[in-house]
């Protein structure tokens, strides 16, 4: 009977060392569940999506994560579940990596009377910003001193970034009036050029 006893417990232990390592830990968890909220208040499809199954789904694909690292691959899983052709996601990458690959334009494929800008991410520093618009505008600038008759204004890479500073920075190309919205469920919300600000609405973004 004791030796009976010794091995059940064993057994219950084993058993108990298995779902233990089989579990998500903590840190993933509370990772993926603010991932998961932040997808539930903004995706487009937020409306269509029984978020209660895709909760429970997106946790399991995790499996035994254990840092905000492993879980990077059930965010990817998120995405493709969410079906929304918006959202996307971006590894923390080393703060002088530069991945941004900016197109190769074969000479001659560009009339000369054509303009051309590449309009790259939008920084987040306050002051990168500032450069960065300056940079486009000045490429305007020196452009337009040809005669033009269009222009290209090519995003091909551009994958994140605040859109209003882009705007402002192509602001003299755009000229004045409505030049898109955000869109929701129940609200269409205009971006405005006007004399090279941006509003949004009736709110003054650039300047």
């Amino acid at each position: 009977m004791r030796s009976l006893f010794i091995l059940v417990l064993i057994a219950t232990l084993f058993s108990g060392c298995r779902e233990k390592e089989q579990s998500i830990s903590p840190e993933a968890k509370n990772y993926l569940n603010e991932v998961i909220t932040l997808l539930e208040n903004k995706s487009v499809n937020r409306k269509h999506i029984d978020w209660t199954k895709f909760r429970t789904d997106v946790l399991a694909h995790a499996g035994k994560a254990t840092t905000v690292q492993e879980a990077h691959l059930s965010v990817m899983y998120a995405l493709q579940l969410l079906k929304d052709r918006h959202s996307s996601f971006n590894t923390p990458q080393p703060e002088n990596a530069d991945n941004e690959i900016i197109p190769k334009i074969p000479s001659g494929t560009i009339p000369k009377d054509i303009g051309y800008l590449y309009l790259g991410n939008c920084p987040k520093d306050e002051d990168e910003i500032e450069m960065y618009r300056q940079q486009i505008i000045q490429q305007i600038i020196e452009q337009d001193k040809r005669p033009t008759k269009g222009w290209i204004i090519d995003i091909r890479g551009n994958n994140s970034g605040s859109i209003s500073p882009m705007l402002a920075a192509i602001a003299p190309i755009l000229g004045n009036g409505t030049v898109g919205y955000f869109i929701n469920d129940t609200n269409e919300e205009p971006w405005i050029s006007e004399n090279g600000k941006i509003f949004y609405g009736n709110t003054l973004v650039e300047d």
